[in-house]
């Protein structure tokens, strides 16, 4: 089976697809976290303002990128060019828990890692993220009524 055989999806990225009727279902804002033995070397209670993220790793993702937190944040920083980068949200997770910087992350998909204490919060100051999870349909097809109760109930849901 194809992609174009399915009759509705779920993608995360941003939400514009040629020819694909695209309908918001979550998108969530991201903040920086750490790793908790990172935040306890850098005496993360002292990081208090964005500035002071200035001689961490900041890890780097496509898939969240720094520029947008930094322009909420105040700071005309460029997007960063050195340090580790991740094309898999997933390692970049285990990345901050495994202590090797400064990361944005989601709360839905931290939650464990933060419930635990293994990652910790830095600042307050969240952004919207330039991706999210879209329903995306074929623009010419319409839905049969199983998939349409599919996306209805998915639309219904308290994210």
């Amino acid at each position: 089976m194809k992609a174009e055989d399915t009759d509705v999806e779920i993608r995360y990225g941003t939400g514009r697809y040629p020819d694909l009727k695209t309908t918001k279902l979550l998108v969530e804002p991201v903040f920086p976290a750490c790793g908790r033995e990172y935040y306890e070397r850098i005496d993360g209670r002292a990081i208090t303002r964005p500035e002071h993220l200035h001689n961490l790793v900041l890890l780097r993702s496509p898939l969240e990128p720094w520029k947008p937190w930094f322009e909420t944040a105040g700071l005309d920083w460029p997007e960063p060019q050195a340090g580790p980068q991740f094309n898999d949200i997933g390692l970049m997770l285990e990345a901050i828990a495994s202590n090797q910087g400064v990361a944005l992350v989601r709360q839905r998909m931290a939650r464990h890692w933060l419930s635990l204490g293994q990652m910790v919060r830095l600042l307050d100051i969240e952004s919207v993220s330039p991706h999210g999870y879209y329903i995306v349909e074929r623009e010419q097809a319409p839905l049969k009524p199983e998939a349409r109760y599919f996306v209805d109930w998915l639309l219904s849901l308290d994210w």
